[in-house]
């Protein structure tokens, strides 16, 4: 697409001059921009549903440990925070662990 000279206003025949700067982005630089952009989003959400689950990991891993320990203690038992980590095995650490044995409880595992 062409622009007409200014020739053409007098009313001569006119002329068409091609524009030295494309502007236009080439479509490989587009494609490689659509495709950074989703990569980012894929790597957003990826970070944000590890997050998500390992805060709730946490959560429902804190109340089954306190569930099962208050069963076998036969008494309240409640932890501040747990901490899976892997040593030589699967271990689970606590902090602020508090067990409080019931007076009904037999005294008897």
């Amino acid at each position: 697409m062409g622009l007409p000279r200014a020739g053409g206003l007098l009313g001569r025949e006119t002329e068409t001059v091609e524009p030295i700067l494309d502007l236009e982005e080439p479509p490989m630089i587009r494609r490689l921009t659509k495709t950074l952009l989703v990569l980012v989003a894929f790597i957003g959400a990826a970070f944000a549903g590890y997050v998500i689950s390992s805060s709730l990991e946490q959560r429902i891993l804190k109340t089954e440990t306190e569930t099962q320990l208050s069963a076998l203690l036969r008494g309240s038992v409640q932890i501040g925070q747990v901490h899976l980590a892997l040593r030589g095995g699967l271990y689970l650490e606590g902090e602020n662990v508090g067990a409080y044995p019931s007076d009904s409880g037999s005294g008897q595992p």
